[in-house]
């Protein structure tokens, strides 16, 4: 029998999960987007693929070595390079689906901003396989509420709040204790307008490459902001729970995408 996990991503530090193309625009290394609505996302096969090499090294480095190598082909398949005896993995990964972006705020430093078109395409993944969600009911309530305007939840500082370049915003005094562990206490929710211009415009940094001090190589790479929220789910035998527990060893950390070696892409995988 399958058995569906739900997981909420968030991100602790910098993402970027490269989206391998260019547009000839100014920025030479973009973040992967949905081919539908343009926001960023994370593609299952980077997150199957960080998962798995996270939970290799740490079979290689523990005294259960044999049994835990073992449940990580279970889980995931043959190692690709094994030329005989291929064997197909029990885990099914999908998209990381984007909730919420962190968006710089005039009070309290970031809201944590989405829209109708994500909570939609959220609780359209949860449906499928949990319609009674309690975090599905949550976001319901979150969806109800005015669509036509931008808005914020949580203290109301009046009408001079500004996000990012958004200003006016109304408050809403909608509360949900649900919803609150996962999203916090400021929400903000957008137009569709509104964030899809927010998502649109992630920050970008100049990387440059020194050799003796000279530069050899400059170049500019857009990433995902720390404290993002993406959901995924993993469908899975009933029986191999080895990803749970890999997670509970870890602390639920694991890097997913590139510059590791610079502090990017620790991602909390919090499971709902």
């Amino acid at each position: 029998m399958k058995v569906t996990d739900f997981y909420l991503i968030r991100t602790i530090s910098n993402l970027h999960v490269g989206s391998g193309e260019g547009d000839f625009s100014v920025v030479d290394k973009q973040v992967q987007r949905d081919s539908i609505t343009g926001a960023p996302t994370i593609h299952a096969s980077g997150i199957k693929g960080a998962i798995r090499e996270a939970m290799t090294y740490e079979a290689k480095q523990s005294a259960d070595k044999a049994q835990l190598e073992a449940n990580v082909e279970e889980a995931f398949g043959s190692d690709p390079k094994a030329q005989q005896n291929q064997r197909q993995g029990k885990f099914n990964f999908f998209d990381g689906q984007l909730l919420a972006l962190p968006v710089r705020s005039s009070h309290d430093f970031y809201y944590l901003a989405t829209c109708p078109a994500m909570l939609e395409e959220c609780i359209s993944l949860l449906r499928q396989f949990a319609p009674k969600h309690p975090v599905t009911e949550a976001l319901m309530e979150l969806l109800e509420q005015e669509k036509d305007t931008s808005q914020y939840l949580g203290e109301n500082h009046g009408s001079d709040l500004r996000l990012e370049d958004l200003s006016g915003l109304q408050h809403n005094a909608f509360k949900s204790d649900v919803i609150k562990p996962h999203l916090g206490e400021r929400i903000a929710l957008l137009t569709n307008d509104d964030f899809d211009q927010v998502a649109g415009e992630l920050p970008i940094i100049a990387r440059n490459y020194l050799n003796d001090g000279i530069s050899r190589n400059l170049w500019y790479e857009e990433f995902v902001p720390r404290e993002a929220r993406f959901l995924t789910m993993v469908s899975r035998e009933d029986g191999t729970d080895y990803l749970n527990d890999f997670l509970k060893r870890t602390d639920h950390v694991v890097q997913l995408g590139a510059n590791a070696t610079v502090g990017y892409g620790l991602c909390a995988f919090k499971k709902l």
